[in-house]
């Protein structure tokens, strides 16, 4: 009555807020730092257009050529397309994993001693029939052997167990900062721009590993 009495309201439980980092290219969607991250491959829309118009071509030549075959040469294309469009990396506490249909390859986080900013017109590699087979294996006169799960030419060289790995994910600066830091958190002394143990930048040419 009047009294001017109010009670305290108990808390509402609560856990401790964990950190969490934000990934750009998932919008406002917050991952925890030590979850797995992936990014799809970039992608040429005009080697997708390539695939389409080809595979429209061996369909007016089903006259010419036979049902079968047609069909078969499609197939094919279409396949190698949705192998082309699969290309995505991806990378935990354990590994890199650069997967695609018909063809991966995994590299040890622990591993890895060298990341870096790369283009395939650099390396300069002889037989580019190798990025039809399973690994995409490559040879270049500047680093040897070394293994392409990729979809351009830009992109990044992740140097390993194995030979070098060359991938190609749509933002190579943004994927190759966090896995960076990531293998830092694994094994300290990458050889990265992105390393906090580095300053400036590093050469266009990789030494061979």
């Amino acid at each position: 009555m009047g009294s001017g009495v109010t009670f305290p309201v108990p808390p509402k439980d609560r856990t401790p807020d964990r950190p969490f980092s934000t990934d750009i290219r998932r919008g406002a969607e917050r991952v925890p730092p030590d979850a797995p991250y992936s990014m799809v491959a970039d992608r040429s829309w005009l080697t997708v257009g390539a695939y389409v118009v080809l595979a429209l071509l061996v369909g007016l030549l089903t006259l010419r050529i036979g049902p079968y075959v047609a069909g078969f040469l499609v197939a094919v294309l279409l396949l190698y397309l949705g192998r082309y469009l699969s290309v995505v990396y991806t990378f935990d506490r354990e590994r890199l994993l650069a997967w695609r249909i018909f063809g991966w390859r995994s590299v040890p986080l622990r591993s890895i001693r060298r990341v870096q900013p790369m283009s395939l017109r650099d390396i300069a590699p002889v037989g580019m029939f190798g990025t039809w087979g399973w690994r995409s294996r490559l040879w270049s006169p500047l680093i040897g052997r070394f293994d392409a799960v990729s979809t351009t030419h830009r992109g990044l060289l992740v140097t390993g167990e194995g030979v070098p790995l060359f991938i190609s994910p749509r933002d190579p600066e943004e994927f190759g900062r966090r896995l960076s830091h990531r293998v830092e958190e694994e094994a300290p002394g990458l050889d990265s721009p992105w390393a906090s143990n580095v300053t400036g930048r590093p050469s266009e040419t990789p030494s061979r590993p």
